[in-house]
């Protein structure tokens, strides 16, 4: 398997990944927050798009930000709660989205990008001086532990983590 194949299934992983994890919930349920101040499922579904968005398909694929306008409710230090204008469906519409056009790009991609430094600009202290391949790495680590974030917060309404 190259390793064009291995983040194409990644990024079709987090997408059902999340949809696995959140389909017994209900539309109150993604705004609800615990009390210790941890985000709402919604915002950290939110987080995970803009996340995407910004990392794989705007500084490493080098596309424009798709969705620039949910930067402000969604990424590094906001406020946690889901936006009363937004839904899970639309949401995960647009990490569908995004799938699409971050596979095309990847897709055309030789191996050797992937040894290419990555323009890490901005990120962690552990993001920098990194090549493609280990960005997309460490993305995927901070998409997934989100996913385990919903999972402890379903916990926390009461809900089983895993549907059971």
């Amino acid at each position: 398997m190259q390793v064009k194949d291995v983040i194409k299934t990644f990024n079709y992983a987090l997408e059902n990944q999340i949809r696995f994890i959140i389909k017994d919930l209900s539309v109150e349920d993604f705004s609800w927050r615990p009390e210790n101040s941890a985000p709402s499922i919604g915002w950290t579904i939110g987080h995970i798009l803009v996340n995407h968005d910004f990392t794989i398909n705007h500084r490493v694929c080098g596309n424009q930000i798709a969705f620039s306008n949910l930067i402000p409710v969604f990424g590094f230090n906001t406020e946690g709660d889901l936006p009363k204008d937004q839904t899970i469906d639309q949401l995960l519409e647009k990490l569908k989205i995004l799938n699409v056009t971050i596979t095309k790009v990847i897709l055309l991609k030789e191996n050797e990008w992937f040894e290419q430094i990555a323009n890490t600009e901005g990120f962690p202290p552990n993001w920098q001086g990194k090549n493609i391949m280990k960005v997309f790495v460490l993305h995927f680590n901070h998409c997934f532990t989100h996913c385990g974030q919903i999972l402890e917060i379903k916990r926390q309404l009461g809900k089983g983590a895993w549907g059971f």
